[in-house]
């Protein structure tokens, strides 16, 4: 195809309206498909400003604010996670605290068991005692008048 062929040709179609709106749509059936094409491949309806400017604007902002939420709840699961770690932790002190408290409430029990007299049987003891002192004082003393006694018999 020589060159005054390929010019005969463009004018041609430049003059057939026919043959130029074929080509119009042809080359917007080509933009569509490659439109699509790109949807396809991306995953996007709207892959940059140029496609709806509106609407990638909106998605973008979107995009950024999905960002911060998906931030704000990674941050809150970590909270959760420091709380639940702190609520072990207090119900492991308020078990020990527990158990602080009870053993020290039967060693006092115990220590005061051993050392505390027991005052019904100290007082008994106390009288028995008593008792047993005065009655070796009165045979004391009538030991000591027998002798006295004896001695006179004798002419003492």
């Amino acid at each position: 195809m020589t060159i005054s062929d390929r010019i005969t040709r463009v004018s041609s179609i430049l003059n057939n309206f026919a043959a130029l709106s074929a080509l119009q749509a042809l080359q917007m059936t080509q933009q569509s498909l490659a439109t699509v094409e790109n949807q396809v491949s991306t995953g996007l309806s709207v892959a940059s400003a140029a496609d709806n400017s509106s609407d990638w604007s909106i998605a973008a902002q979107l995009n950024a604010d999905s960002g911060m939420v998906t931030a704000s709840n990674d941050a809150l699961s970590e909270g959760q996670s420091a709380l639940a770690t702190a609520s072990a932790t207090q119900d492991r002190i308020t078990t020990a605290n527990t158990f602080d408290t009870d053993l020290t409430t039967n060693y006092a029990n115990g220590v005061a068991g051993l050392v505390d007299a027991d005052m019904n049987e100290a007082s008994t003891r106390l009288q028995a005692l008593q008792t047993q002192e005065q009655l070796g004082i009165q045979s004391l003393s009538v030991a000591n008048q027998n002798a006295a006694l004896i001695l006179k018999l004798f002419g003492g």
